[in-house]
């Protein structure tokens, strides 16, 4: 499992470099976007933790990532369906494994992206106001006060490709929240504008903090 996490580090390689099976230097494809990356001035040497070079030298390594863009029985295996059933104490885990994750989130300081209209169309939520972004952030939209609100922003992902607008997807957020309020009886629509707009200004502050790297 690790080799396989280990092969994913190589995407940014071209994979012509690998066509052979292993790794092999070509000029004009030396350096991938992640070494492009490392040679900028402003990048955080603490923070790198990474040796591509030794993956592209594994044999194993190598052979995944081979193996991932030019092996055929591998393509095909990826069109099998495989059934498994999830069972009430597997949920009840995976649930508790989610409210650890968010709660380590929230403790390192991340900031997380949301994009309703992608994550809608690409995803298994069929309606807007069960999104996760309020799991990760319900502030004054729920009163929780054990809920960790991480700072996140509403976005758009890719504007051509989902034919959307940033104040798109503001209001389908609100009209979304509104009328899930409404069928338990609750019209306080001002306390969701504030919702939006607390969502508004950390988006904001999200983008102009300073860069890891």
């Amino acid at each position: 499992m690790l080799d396989y996490y280990n092969s994913w580090k190589l995407r940014g390689d071209h994979p012509c470099l690998y066509k052979t099976g292993v790794y092999e230097e070509k000029a004009g494809f030396v350096l991938s976007e992640y070494d492009n990356c490392m040679l900028q001035k402003d990048y955080n040497p603490k923070a790198v933790s990474w040796n591509l070079d030794k993956y592209r030298k594994s044999e194993g390594i190598s052979e995944l990532y081979y193996q991932y863009h030019y092996s055929e029985s591998v393509k095909n295996k990826g069109y099998e369906v495989i059934e498994v059933e999830v069972t009430d104490w597997c949920v009840d885990i995976i649930a508790k494994m989610q409210q650890a994750m968010r709660k380590e989130v929230f403790l390192s300081g991340l900031c997380i992206e949301c994009n309703p209209t992608s994550n809608y169309l690409i995803g298994t939520f069929r309606r807007y106001d069960n999104h996760s972004i309020l799991q990760f952030n319900n502030y004054q939209h729920v009163d929780d006060s054990e809920h960790l609100n991480i700072p996140v922003s509403i976005n758009t992902d890719d504007i051509g490709v989902f034919d959307t607008a940033l104040s798109f997807e503001y209001s389908a957020m609100f009209a979304a929240i509104c009328r899930s309020r409404r069928h338990m009886g609750n019209y306080n629509d001002d306390v969701v504008y504030d919702y939006l707009d607390y969502l508004r200004m950390s988006g904001i502050n999200m983008a102009f903090k300073n860069k890891v790297f």
